[in-house]
């Protein structure tokens, strides 16, 4: 049980730290710091204000930094399997039936019947 106690107070100083002021991050750590309590807290390391919003401000950055590397990366990975999807069809000669539902039908058919003939 103390085990999750410690992971539940981790979480919620990461969520305090990423997500609200500096503020609010140094009187949470200031909370943490009396002994009585019986939880610890990552946030309790910084002496002093300027030094937890200076590195707040590093958190924040580099996490900013991560999200939009993630963003591009995904654009660019749907762009290039629209434009390999797009090279495939014209190599193969399917002619704009991707998703047509009316033309894969109509070739579904006329494959299955000349497999039928040919038979």
């Amino acid at each position: 049980m103390n085990f999750l106690k410690k992971i539940w107070t981790a979480v919620r100083d990461v969520y305090f730290f990423v997500f609200r002021y500096s503020s609010e991050c140094q009187l949470r750590a200031q909370e943490k710091k009396n002994v009585f309590k019986g939880e610890e807290s990552y946030l309790k390391k910084f002496s002093s204000y300027a030094e937890l919003k200076k590195y707040q401000k590093r958190t924040k950055i580099f996490l900013v930094g991560i999200f939009l590397s993630a963003v591009i990366f995904g654009v660019i990975f749907l762009a290039v399997i629209i434009f390999l999807v797009q090279y495939l069809y014209s190599i193969f000669n399917l002619q704009n039936n991707f998703l047509d539902w009316g033309k894969i039908k109509e070739s579904i058919r006329e494959k299955s019947l000349t497999q039928e003939i040919a038979e």
